[in-house]
């Protein structure tokens, strides 16, 4: 997996790339998900948040790349007193074929 970058900022957005190979013998369709995980702590989040996915053909022996962006508002989350909350600190990637997939990748937050 590829980061454009280490760090995001405010009205930055990050491109994510992975490969996704076919090991098989017949032709596939996978659906590539993207997950988050706020390693950062602070307010309660979901251990993992599916930001995006992506359903790709591929053929056996292949590997395609599958491309993410994540913009910075799009980690913005919402208080208990409905205060929107723009985080900062480190975030994991993980990005698979479900919600276990192992850790990818890490960034860091700034405002």
């Amino acid at each position: 997996m590829k980061l454009s970058s280490t760090k995001l900022a405010a009205g930055e957005m990050l491109v994510i790339r992975a490969p996704v190979k076919n090991t098989g013998n017949v032709p596939s369709e996978e659906v590539s998900q993207l997950y988050i995980r706020n390693a950062a702590g602070g307010a309660v989040h979901e251990v993992r948040e599916l930001k995006a996915f992506q359903r790709v053909h591929i053929e056996p022996g292949e590997t395609k790349l599958v491309q993410f962006v994540l913009p910075f508002d799009s980690l913005a989350f919402f208080d208990s007193q409905e205060r929107r909350i723009l985080p900062s600190g480190k975030f994991e990637i993980y990005v698979g074929g479900n919600s276990s997939a192992p850790l990818a990748a890490q960034f860091d937050v700034g405002k």
